[in-house]
């Protein structure tokens, strides 16, 4: 139960405007009941099948919740109380609450890498996080690479066996999926047509929303992103999503273009061009689109980072 206090203007104003000596506010207490939570982290976890045994194998789940690390918020003031990891670093004991502490260290705002949507197949899965600290002198964190590793790890360990993989993923021939990439990172996205076992190696995805060029200048403020050749595993790429200043200035743009009177269709196409408001749109949605297609058709898990400190009041989320 909750109680707001709500004052009584009345008596002041009708003292101030008598010119009487004003009397004291008198308070309502009104007494609210607290609305039930609308998230339950372990709700969501159970209907996602994240914990879960996994089909395909039988096997344990790869994953583990992390309950009382951020149970009070210090680890990482936004993100959820309870949220979910590679199940070989968890905070039941001393050195799991070490290195998962030096990963959020590590990471702008502590925002370290957490699932945000898993299968209950395999260890296909998404992540998300911000940059990391890497700066200028190229900082490195052994925690936060043995944190990206087990992940892998984990990830193989559940990984579907080479003769069920074309059945139970339902992967469909090359050509259609062909049809699919447009021609785009062809070898990157058909890993399973060019795997010699039909199963391509699991590994982790980074898709950097940010143009590249931002990527490098945050350096000089301490951040940056991660140097691959110190993450087993792992690949990077930039997918140059401006920033929310440059999106909502085009939107703006285009709003007025579209309410203008006076506007030519003959010229509209091409005034369209110059906002980039379309090209935002194609860019914007292009990553979420390869994101699907590496889960559903290559079983890559992608660890997504959406702007440079993980927010999600920006265009790229």
């Amino acid at each position: 139960m909750a109680s707001i206090q709500k004052v009584d203007q009345t008596s002041v104003g009708g003292a101030a405007a008598t010119g009487a000596v004003p009397q004291q506010p008198t308070q309502q207490i009104i007494t609210a009941r607290c609305t039930t939570r609308r998230y339950e982290a372990q709700r969501e976890f159970d209907r996602l099948g994240i914990l879960a045994p996994r089909e395909s194998t039988g096997s344990a789940s790869p994953w583990k919740t992390i309950r009382t690390l951020n149970s009070t918020y210090t680890l990482c003031p936004s993100y959820p109380s309870v949220f979910v990891g590679p199940c070989r670093i968890g905070d039941d004991s001393a050195d799991g609450q070490r290195i998962l502490r030096r990963v959020a260290a590590f990471r702008s705002e502590g925002r370290m890498p957490v699932l945000t949507w898993g299968n209950s197949v395999d260890g296909a899965s998404i992540w998300r996080s911000s940059q990391p600290r890497v700066g200028l002198q190229g900082n490195r964190s052994s925690a936060d690479e043995q944190f990206l590793r087990s992940i892998v790890e984990c990830a193989e360990s559940v990984a579907v066996p080479s003769d069920k993989a074309r059945q139970l993923l339902r992967i469909p021939g090359r050509s259609f999926l062909q049809t699919l990439v447009g021609g785009t990172n062809e070898d990157d996205l058909l890993m399973h047509h060019s795997a010699p076992n039909g199963r391509p190696p699991v590994g982790l995805k980074i898709m950097d929303l940010r143009p590249k060029s931002s990527a490098v200048a945050n350096r000089t403020q301490g951040y940056g992103y991660e140097n691959t050749s110190y993450y087993t595993g792992c690949d990077i790429s930039f997918h140059g999503i401006g920033n929310i200043h440059a999106v909502r200035d085009s939107h703006q743009k285009i709003s007025s273009l579209c309410q203008s009177p006076s506007t030519n269709d003959v010229q509209w196409a091409q005034v369209c061009i110059f906002v980039y408001y379309l090209i935002y749109l194609i860019v914007g949605l292009l990553p979420y689109w390869l994101t699907g297609l590496c889960e559903i058709f290559s079983i890559i898990f992608v660890l997504i980072r959406i702007l440079s400190h993980g927010w999600f009041d920006s265009p790229e989320c």
